[in-house]
Parts: structure tokens; C-alpha cells; sequence
């Protein structure tokens, strides 16, 4: 309706002048003259009964597509997206839980990183760890 009401702004889109007025009596007249007669040959074929009844049924057309398959299609989808996800997380899990288990069993108070460990090992790990770091720092 705006741009209906001021084309202007959209003639101002354009790359090229426009130059066209769209209000102009003769374009007004035309156009009212157009909707007055189909307007009256409606009037006229209902008055004389010969304008077809009105039958009630569904007509399907292109929004069909939108309307109902697209829905159906996407729920299916879903369901087996769903089901795909959960046949894969179930193993996945499983080991995942088993994998916990196994690494939580050395940190119990009676695992192996809750023992008491002799000062030389210590001084072995800590020397490694710290030459690995070095490591890691003189390649950058």
C-alpha cells in the first residue's frame, strides 16, 4: 500500500531516472473504468443466475506441499534423526561410562594416585613433565 500510495522512494531505487507519474487522470480513469465493468459483468451473470454456483469442496494446490508434506516429512525425519542418534549414543555412552569407571578407580582414597609415592619418582615425573614443556615451548 505505500508503495502504491508514494512510489517515489521505490522510483529512487532504481539505477536510471523514472520518469513516470502513475497518477495521472488518464492512468486513474483507466484503471477505475477496468474495476467498474468487471464489477458490473459480476453484478449482471449473478443477477441473471448465470454465474456458476458455489461448490464446496477443498482444492488442492501448491500449498499442499507446505501445509501437510512438509510437516509429515519433517516429523519423520525427526523420529528417525532421533532414533539414528540414540542407536549411535548408546555404545558410545556405554564405553564412556566404562572408561570413567576405569580412570576413577586410581583416584579413590585406596587407588594408586591416593598411595604414598617415593620422593625419587616424583623428582622422575616432575623432571619429565617440565622437559616435555620445554619441549613444547621451543618448537613455537
Amino acid at each position: 500500500i505505500g508503495i502504491g500510495v508514494f512510489p517515489a522512494p521505490l522510483y529512487a531505487l532504481l539505477p536510471y531516472t523514472v520518469d513516470y507519474d502513475p497518477y495521472t487522470a488518464s492512468h486513474v480513469i483507466a484503471q477505475l473504468q477496468l474495476l467498474l465493468f468487471a464489477a458490473a459483468a459480476f453484478a449482471f451473470l449473478y443477477r441473471r443466475g448465470w454465474y456458476p454456483a458455489e461448490i464446496p469442496a477443498l482444492n488442492l494446490d501448491t500449498d499442499w506441499i507446505y501445509r501437510r508434506l512438509a510437516p509429515a516429512a519433517g516429523q519423520r525425519m525427526a523420529a528417525a534423526a532421533h532414533a539414528a542418534r540414540a542407536w549411535l549414543l548408546r555404545p558410545l555412552t556405554a564405553a564412556l561410562l566404562r572408561v570413567i569407571a576405569r580412570s576413577s578407580a586410581s583416584l579413590r582414597p585406596d587407588g594408586r594416585v591416593a598411595t604414598s609415592w617415593a620422593t625419587g619418582t616424583m623428582i622422575v615425573w616432575t623432571t619429565l613433565l617440565l622437559g616435555l614443556y620445554l619441549l613444547a615451548a621451543l618448537r613455537r
